[in-house]
């Protein structure tokens, strides 16, 4: 990889700050909202100002511009999908047009989006990337461990045994993990669970961003004590629950650990962006 701009280098210092500022907009006028005209309940807040965030930052991607980023790796990297898809966090849907490439070789997708406000432009866009009804079905659920296996069993996902053991010995060919884990309450529980609910040959794709590997050659110092700054600034309350300072690539690969004789069978992962605050760990992890 070509080593980044000053102009890039400056870009991945800064980029947060843009985003918590939107972020914290998006929430103090979804609370004037809810509290003046509205009367809406405060716990909805939260939810409401995120959706609204959330559409601000993924607006309709021109399709004639090149990809940049995160987005580069991720359209490379999804398009392996197959069989029966369990994608995390799909948000508004904005990650759905990379599946397109696998419409042929994927069953079905279930979306499990806890944001009910996301639902209506989830489903539409699911839709304009050719995924109908009968093949991409939103579960109301989050990748929290007791969340997503009581909306998987809802969906009639877990057959009796696979309840028992906590989804062990598999539901799904593919499980996709794009810019989600950052906000789980409890990272280990959540990848543990995954592993348990992939079918033996079935594979991760994972493309998420960590904390800054600063002390490796890849890494910054500067990028690193900035995600420290940005977390003690409300990022994580703002932002949906983010974190800036997991290393989830790692905790990933050990995640067979909680698993009597697991392990993957193929292990692939990279990092980009070190220069930054929002570098990215991604790659293919089959059980």
């Amino acid at each position: 990889m070509t080593s980044p701009t000053t102009q890039q280098r400056t870009q991945g210092l800064l980029e947060p700050a843009i985003l918590l500022y939107l972020a914290v907009k998006s929430f103090v006028l979804t609370l004037i909202d809810a509290l003046v005209w509205r009367k809406r309940h405060l716990s909805d807040v939260r939810d409401d100002a995120f959706a609204q965030f959330w559409d601000w930052i993924t607006p309709p991607r021109d399709p004639n511009q090149p990809l940049e980023g995160s987005a580069a790796i991720i359209s490379q990297l999804l398009p392996s999908a197959e069989g029966i898809v369990l994608e995390l966090g799909p948000g508004s849907g904005d990650q759905i047009q990379n599946l397109k490439p696998a419409r042929k070789q994927i069953t079905k997708v279930y979306g499990a989006e806890p944001c009910i406000p996301l639902h209506i432009p989830l489903r539409a866009n699911a839709r304009l990337s050719g995924f109908g009804e009968d093949k991409y079905e939103i579960v109301s659920a989050s990748a929290e461990k007791h969340s997503l296996l009581a909306g998987l069993d809802q969906a009639g996902l877990l057959p009796p045994k696979a309840k028992a053991s906590h989804g062990q010995g598999g539901v799904f060919d593919t499980i996709i993990c794009v810019r989600v884990l950052c906000s789980v309450d409890n990272l280990e529980e959540t990848c543990d669970t995954l592993y348990r609910l992939l079918k033996p040959g079935g594979k991760l794709l994972f493309c998420e961003h960590v904390v800054n590997p600063w002390r490796t050659a890849k890494g910054s110092g500067l990028a690193r004590a900035l995600q420290i700054v940005y977390s003690l600034l409300g990022w994580t309350f703002f932002v949906g629950n983010c974190h800036l300072t997991r290393n989830t690539g790692q905790v990933l690969i050990n995640a067979p650990k909680g698993c009597t004789a697991g392990s993957w069978a193929e292990v692939q992962l990279d990092t980009h962006f070190g220069w930054s605050c929002l570098p990215y760990a991604s790659g293919t992890l089959v059980k």
